[in-house]
């Protein structure tokens, strides 16, 4: 007797086996949605064989959020779409424990062998959530993903939409690998609904948060018109040209054309200028409240041939301490062939000082494509009083950016200011307000900077701002070229720097040894 064994398949754990419900938003199909996700999880934590959940394609689920701790050699497969519950006023979110700031809608601890991947989207329907903070200062948003003291994490060919907050946060991690994911925030709907919220109206109205679209019109929080109140105090510090290009950041939505005749009419704008084109398709510069990309604190990260459009830090490398399990120090990371645009920067920090020793080590980024960032090289240290920080051995080799917004290379204080806080202290308008507290306690040494061309650029070259006890040092500029209109300043503002400029360097920082080439 002859028995022929056809070989068995074994199909992946789909959520919808597990109770999803497809195409309803309601906070009822929510719950049961999380709960399939979380059993469906637990149920390829389990099998011996089987370790593969699956999202199907074709479909979208709303949740809430999952929290799950302790998966081994797990793969979630998001062939179709999962969307973040935008229902703010939900209990079920202000219930959330977002204390340290790390709360996931999608959140994974103490987990080996994870893998997330697939042809699908997540969808994380930021716009209520960051018009929720602005409104109210009550932030509880979640992230997209979180994953928090987990080691061999894999993260590949998704595309991450419109996060409450970081779309990608990695916490005390080691061996990660992150390709081919699109990391997209819709700045053209944002627009919409800072005008929907009357934010460039003299006589607003507070948008309906229960409607998806935007209410008409109410007097926009002082706290959301702190960037333009800003740069009219800027205005009345600078010329008459930038006087021309700094009226359209706060112009409201009719006035635009009047500026647009009024950039023509400057001696540099012969052709289409970065500016005009970037207010003729979104208005003005708005800014999603920390929708960074990709933040990881972690040793061992590879993430490549990404593309990221956001309005915040596109990576942002997260410092680590002696309080972390695995990465005492994050460090060991290269960032490469990854294409922003509208962001904030391939970023070190915040790096505040810790108790504990905060450090940042070994990091480069390279083969980056910025487009109209508002800024691009970012490198920030944070205040405080008590411990310490060090940020060393940092590579920036192969960067382009074009028509950098305000500036393009910015190493010094963080300058932010969220909503129902009093900030950093570092004006957003240093250095022609001179208000910048430098940070003694945090060390900068061995930053290089090579082969890095910036065209088109319009306020300085860029800012590098030590403290006078404890200066930047080692640091190298080789073939950097740095060039645009400058409307403020040809230089850099460069304060407590040491180091040299080598090649065709230009301009050469003050600070910076020359022994350029020219």
């Amino acid at each position: 007797l002859c028995v022929a064994l056809a070989p068995v398949a074994f199909a992946a754990h789909s959520i919808v086996d597990f109770g999803a419900v497809a195409g309803d938003s309601s906070s009822d199909a929510c719950q049961k949605n999380s709960l399939a996700l979380l059993h469906a999880l637990q149920a390829a934590n389990a099998s011996a064989t089987d370790r593969t959940v699956l999202v199907p394609a074709g479909a979208e689920y709303t949740f809430f959020n999952v929290s799950v701790t302790g998966l081994t050699d797990v793969e979630l497969v998001i062939d179709g779409t999962l969307k973040i519950s935008d229902d703010v006023t939900n209990p079920h979110w202000s219930r959330q424990d977002n204390d340290g700031g790390g709360f996931g809608a999608l959140y994974f601890s103490w987990c080996h062998g994870l893998t997330f991947r697939g042809a699908g989207t997540i969808d994380g329907q930021g716009y209520r959530w960051w018009w929720h903070v602005i409104l109210t200062s009550h932030d509880y948003r979640p992230h997209m993903l979180v994953v928090d003291k987990s080691t061999d994490i894999t993260i590949t060919d998704l595309r991450l939409l419109n996060s409450p907050q970081f779309h990608v946060r990695l916490q005390d991690v080691r061996d990660v690998y992150i390709a081919r994911v699109d990391i997209h925030v819709d700045v053209g709907r944002q627009a919409s609904l800072l005008r929907g919220a009357g934010l460039w109206s003299a006589a607003p109205a507070r948008p309906d948060l229960s409607a998806s679209a935007p209410a008409a019109a109410a007097p926009a929080p002082a706290s959301a018109l702190g960037l333009a109140s800003s740069l009219a105090s800027l205005v009345e510090q600078v010329g008459s040209s930038a006087e021309r290009l700094l009226e359209d950041f706060a112009v409201p939505v009719e006035h635009r054309e009047r500026s647009r005749r009024a950039l023509k009419s400057s001696d540099w704008s012969n052709q289409t200028s970065p500016l005009e084109r970037f207010f003729e398709t979104f208005g003005v510069p708005t800014f999603p409240l920390n929708t960074d990309g990709i933040d990881p604190s972690g040793v061992n990260v590879t993430i490549e041939d990404c593309s990221i459009t956001n309005f915040d830090d596109a990576v942002a490398v997260k410092p680590g301490n002696q309080g972390h399990v695995f990465a005492k120090c994050a460090q060991d990371m290269v960032v490469r062939r990854v294409r922003v645009r509208y962001g904030v920067g391939m970023t070190i920090g915040s790096v505040p000082p810790n108790t504990g020793t905060n450090c940042v080590r070994n990091i480069t980024f390279e083969d980056i494509e910025f487009d109209t960032p508002i800024k691009a090289i970012y490198i920030k240290s944070n205040p405080g009083t008590r411990g310490s920080g060090i940020v060393q051995g940092i590579t920036y080799r192969n960067v382009v950016g074009r028509h950098p917004l305000w500036y393009p290379i910015w190493i010094g204080p963080q300058q932010q200011r969220q909503p129902g806080t009093q900030g950093t202290g570092c004006s957003f308008l240093y250095p022609i307000v001179d208000q910048c507290p430098t940070q003694p306690r945090v060390t900068m040494d061995d930053i290089q900077l090579h082969n890095v061309t910036f065209q088109g650029g319009l306020t300085l070259p860029g800012v590098l701002l030590g403290n006078e006890t404890n200066p930047y040092t080692r640091m190298r500029f080789h073939d950097v070229h740095n060039t645009g209109m400058w409307l403020v300043s040809f230089s850099y503002a460069s304060q407590n720097v040491q180091g040299m400029a080598t090649g065709k360097t230009y301009p050469v920082p003050d600070g910076l040894e020359d022994k350029t080439e020219w």
